[in-house]
């Protein structure tokens, strides 16, 4: 899988929480606020922006869930 931006947080949730065991092997994130983006803490943003923020539950578990994760490789661009 290959995820961009918010792209990348999906695909991670994918990965880790959605699809069946081997379907995924590899992930690559460009750009992808997977530790939470700053914006995201700014009054009026849609739920799924919200999600973003540093530290919320969702980030929080994927983090976690990559952490211990053996059969996904993670490959993160930043820019």
């Amino acid at each position: 899988l290959i995820g961009h931006s918010m792209g990348g947080v999906v695909c991670s949730y994918y990965a880790e929480q959605i699809a069946e065991k081997g379907r995924v092997t590899d992930l690559i994130t460009l750009g992808s606020p997977l530790d939470g983006s700053r914006p995201a803490v700014i009054p009026g943003k849609a739920a799924c922006a919200r999600e973003l923020r540093p530290g919320s539950p969702l980030l929080t578990e994927l983090a976690k869930r990559r952490a211990k994760s053996k059969e996904v490789r993670y490959y993160h661009v930043a820019s």
